[in-house]
């Protein structure tokens, strides 16, 4: 038992820390661009899509490579690039370089992200899905705010490229635990897997995905209204800011803690659609009011059903798939995230440009998923669901013995 928790425990360290690392470089990136060559916004716009695009281009790419390896392998190619694109950015030396580097530096993300939020169904099958997944979403979402406060307290202290070189670092000691994982290697060999073929999305998945895109158009779109949101509507800094974000994360806590009560192996198949709608609606809340207090509160909760909705979307992909079968649909599910971010973030921007004002932007981009999860709801009752196996077809179990209850 303490071998499984050790081992365990090791995974999800080394996926925070790399997280932890990419979003770090990210920001410095960013950063640097922004400053050192003094971009404008429409060249800063093309560098987010250069470390953007890699990932709709991969996510059929890593959809296929799992119907014939493991993720040991693939993982070593995602970090072996990312080593490769932390080392380009301590020696770039101008704007052509440094698009390069966030070119491979996508490619790293777009190999590695898919391949991590399937790694639930990888875990001993001793640990609830559900439980595995929560622990996974902390991960990588506390990561954010870790790689932003490591970022910023690099750059203060040895300079920008000191920030690459701990990126550098992340995607060794990450790559060496988890490649190296007895969880992996051994599940990977002893695992039956079927002859390759496509994969067949169910009504249920394919609602998944739809579902999904809602989360990931508020995501997006925050992404370029969250700054503004806090300048321009609650009048305050970056402190406010950040302390905002750790708020964010403190959400994404208490989700996992409150989560680690069940013992649950699936979800009922209503559960997406009432999460996403419980995103929208404590997004909308967030960005909705001039009232620092409220719009914490709303942060907090954001927090809470930004951790839920991935953890019970994995789950439930992962309950009714095999392993490597629910790792190509979130890997599809990543290009479908990278494809939003290209599109979201222009077009937020357009909307706040346009005078519609940061805060209705705000509640309009949140209605998406609260229209989506509504959707998904009515096409539920109207047409129900049907269970897919391991193969995509009909009821099953899933890998590691874990029984599918299936939908409620």
């Amino acid at each position: 038992m303490r071998a499984t928790q050790s081992g365990v425990g090791r995974i999800l360290f080394a996926v925070f820390l790399n997280a932890t690392g990419s979003w770090a470089s990210l920001i410095a990136l960013w950063a640097f661009a922004s400053y050192a060559y003094g971009i404008n916004a429409s060249t800063l716009g093309w560098l987010t899509l250069t470390w953007t695009a890699p990932g709709v281009a991969l996510a059929p790419v890593v959809a296929r490579a799992l119907r014939r390896f493991s993720p040991p392998p693939i993982l070593a190619v995602g970090f072996t690039v990312g080593l490769v694109a932390s080392l380009l950015m301590l020696t770039f030396d101008g704007l052509v370089a440094l698009f390069i580097a966030a070119a491979v530096f996508g490619i790293s993300r777009g190999v590695v992200n898919p391949i991590v939020d399937g790694l639930a169904a990888w875990l001993p099958g001793n640990i609830p899905l559900l439980r595995a997944n929560s622990w996974l979403a902390v991960s990588t979402e506390v990561a954010m705010v870790a790689g932003a406060g490591s970022s910023a307290a690099l750059l203060a202290l040895a300079g920008l490229r000191s920030v690459f070189a701990f990126d550098a670092l992340t995607f060794i000691v990450a790559g060496w635990i988890l490649v190296r994982s007895p969880f992996l290697r051994e599940n990977s060999s002893e695992e039956a897997r079927p002859a390759p073929t496509k994969l067949h999305l169910d009504a249920q998945t394919a609602r998944v995905l739809v579902q999904l895109l809602g989360v990931y158009v508020v995501w997006a779109g925050f992404l370029v209204l969250e700054p503004l949101y806090v300048r321009d509507v609650l009048g305050r800094g970056q402190i406010a800011f950040s302390l905002l974000q750790l708020t964010y994360a403190a959400g994404v806590v208490v989700a996992s803690v409150v989560a680690q009560r069940f013992r649950a192996g699936s979800v009922p198949a209503w559960s997406v659609a009432v999460a996403c709608i419980a995103f929208g609606l404590s997004a909308g809340l967030y960005v909705g009011t001039p009232l620092l207090t409220v719009s914490a509160g709303g942060m907090f909760l954001w927090g809470v059903t930004s951790a839920a909705v991935l953890v019970i979307a994995r789950t439930d992909v992962q309950a009714r798939f095999a392993r490597h079968r629910a790792g190509q649909v979130l890997a599809l599910a990543r290009g479908v995230n990278s494809a939003t971010d290209i599109v979201m973030l222009p077009v937020a921007g357009f909307l706040v440009a346009g005078g519609i004002g940061v805060s209705r932007t705000g509640l309009l981009i949140a209605a998406v998923p609260v229209c989506l999860g509504l959707l998904g709801l009515a096409l539920r009752s109207r047409y129900g669901s049907r269970p897919a196996s391991q193969d995509g077809s009909t009821a099953g179990t899933c890998s590691q013995g874990r029984e599918w209850v299936g939908p409620v």
